[in-house]
């Protein structure tokens, strides 16, 4: 079985109950003291099993020990082996909100529309609750009570579940701004030592087996160690330049014990050589160097211990142990980080969590570049201070077609910021810049904020406003109608602009609120009454200079009504923006009948 969610209540400034899905990359967002970081702490604290350790009064809510803290795990793809382990059916359970879940994973967020059936699993749960920051957790098993035959939390719970959940439940490795250069340090040399090891043993001989033969071994494991981990800091050295180029690294090993991590941590440095010059201990280097290393460093020695179970099964040779789970929990990835590398080490850190499969990442962020909608198996959490206000997404629950993930690149590629819009409330959808300029200009004259996706295009509108919809976000959108015909290769065909006026309402109708705002047959013609434009950036920027023009007038009332939320501005469907086109069309016939091929006008 494997952890699905986990859930947090009372916990430093979390009170109600908060749900957190286990995907492969978790991605928190929130304002500054919303609670990001503490979720992470949760994890680490969750993970403990129920210890007590480390554990204060001040990480019960409100410093209330009265209170008590919960955290709760919820475990899937259960196995026959694990029912009987965990003592019988009776504490297992279904659930159909979760299966809705995995199908989503499983097949993309169409899968209902497709017609494919539910399939429905078991899942477990565990609780642990803190009374006392002295006292270890009770731990509580969810499952049937023989009294009431209500499935309830029964102390003490389940049988067989300790030794089980030591191995089920992901083991945390924390990196936050703060860590230590050693705590650094550590983790890479630790990881670095156990896969060099762990290839070394692999003629069968057992770690006691090395270890009484440790002296006359230790000059012969120490040179082969060296040399296994100076190949792998080879590839987390080429991995590391990719987000800061000309960077190697090396190891210096001072200790004798070719077993022990610990001591070889204490007696070893790492160095950093920059354009194979400058060579100084990697605690000397900046906070942006030092995390990279680290990413890639555990990207490295999972591909290599991947790769080698590859080659075994290739050989027909079993995978001796099953692989240890991993959750990487990152404060900020960010930090420290030069803008241009931002981006770099977005891609390595969604690298990381896509291609190992016994890892999964779990970050703060304030930063939208760290958002990629067109990643599988990423979940994005905006944490409030409100907790009800909560927001989730899920990019398996879109059901982005392929064209719509290689816009939504295409955009990302020309905007880099454009994910802004998952820290924001006040949300308007434009299909292009004319939009933006006036838009901006009149927040600044009413004194209102909000925030504006320039979605590069009419047709990206449907895509935002899908993502917006599953985010649980109101939005405005506004669009030109564009007019139904065109020409191609001098003959009259549809208007493929037109025909998006289609889909972009049947997105925005699904908003708990819709607002659809629709210049026919597009701005100038509008405002400007010109039905052949050109230079619309430069019209507009013009016409917003001049504050005693009637078209200035016009563009300020009608935009101020949508920044106000005006009901009356909104077109409600498809069918009112066609009879609208009608109206506009019949009152300006005459003019249209003057311009080249007026039948393309013609509904």
């Amino acid at each position: 079985m494997k952890l699905q969610q986990f859930n947090i209540k009372n916990y430093k400034s979390i009170k109600d109950e908060i749900e957190v899905y286990i995907d492969d990359i978790v991605v928190l967002i929130g304002p500054n003291n919303s609670g990001k970081s503490t979720i992470l702490d949760a994890y680490e604290k969750f993970a403990s099993l129920g210890s007590a350790k480390g554990l204060t009064a001040h990480d019960f809510y409100n410093s209330d020990i009265s209170i008590p803290i919960e955290m709760c795990g919820i475990f899937t793809d259960i196995t026959d082996d694990d029912i009987r382990t965990l003592g019988g059916e009776k504490w297992f359970y279904k659930d159909d909100a979760l299966d809705r879940r995995n199908m989503a994973r499983k097949y993309g967020g169409d899968w209902e529309k497709n017609n494919t059936p539910l399939e429905s699993k078991l899942y477990y749960c565990v609780k642990w609750v803190w009374s006392h920051p002295e006292k270890a957790a009770q731990k509580q098993s969810y499952g049937l009570d023989d009294a009431s035959g209500k499935r309830i939390f029964i102390d003490g719970g389940s049988g067989g579940l300790d030794t089980l959940l030591q191995s089920r439940v992901p083991q945390p490795i924390r990196i936050s701004p703060d860590k230590s250069m050693d705590e650094t340090k550590k983790i890479i040399i630790s990881f670095l030592k156990e896969d060099a090891k762990d290839e070394l043993l692999k003629t069968g001989e057992s770690k006691a087996d090395i270890i009484q033969k440790i002296q006359e071994l230790t000059d012969t494991l120490m040179k082969d160690s060296k040399s296994k981990i100076d190949d792998l800091l080879q590839q987390v050295s080429k991995s590391s330049s990719s987000v800061f180029p000309g960077l190697e690294l090396e190891l210096n090993i001072l200790s004798k014990d070719p077993v022990d991590a610990d001591v070889m941590v204490s007696e070893s440095n790492l160095t950093v050589k920059m354009d194979g010059i400058n060579s100084s201990l990697l605690e000397n280097q900046g906070h942006g160097v030092r995390r990279s290393v680290l990413w890639s460093a555990l990207q490295i020695l999972t591909h290599e211990s991947h790769a080698r179970d590859k080659i075994k099964k290739a050989k027909g040779k079993p995978i001796s142990v099953e692989k240890k789970q991993y959750i990487l929990l990152i404060d900020e990835p960010e930090s420290f980080l030069h803008p241009p590398i931002i981006r770099s080490a977005r891609d390595s850190l969604y690298d990381f969590a896509a291609n190992n499969d016994n890892w999964q990442v779990m970050a703060t962020t304030h930063s939208p570049v760290f958002i990629d909608l067109s990643k599988k198996h990423t979940t994005i959490i905006r944490i409030e201070k409100d907790k009800s206000l909560n927001k989730t997404i899920s990019t398996d629950e879109l059901s982005f077609s392929e064209e719509e993930k290689d816009n939504m690149k295409m955009i990302r590629l020309c905007n880099p910021m454009v994910n802004e819009f998952f820290f924001y409330d006040n949300i308007i959808l434009v299909e292009g810049p004319t939009e933006k300029i006036v838009i901006n200009k009149i927040c600044d004259i009413v004194g209102v904020d909000y925030h504006i996706i320039d979605c590069l295009g009419k047709g990206n509108i449907k895509t935002f406003a899908k993502i917006l919809n599953q985010f649980n976000v109101e939005y405005i959108a506004v669009h030109d109608s564009d007019i139904p015909k065109c020409l191609k290769q001098g003959s009259v065909s549809g208007n493929g602009a037109w025909g998006s006026n289609v889909s972009i309402m049947n997105e925005c109708s699904k908003s708990k609120k819709p607002m659809v705002f629709i210049q026919i047959p597009h701005f100038e013609g509008l405002f400007f009454k010109n039905f052949n434009p050109s230079n619309k950036v430069e019209t507009v920027t013009s016409v917003l200079s001049n504050n005693l023009t009637p078209e200035y007038k016009a563009i300020f009332d009608t935009y101020s009504r949508i920044l106000n939320k005006d009901p009356s501005v909104f077109i409600s469907s498809n069918e009112k923006m066609i009879d609208m086109y009608h109206a506009f069309y019949a009152s300006n016939k005459n003019q249209i009948e003057t311009l080249k091929n007026p039948e393309i006008w013609i509904l």
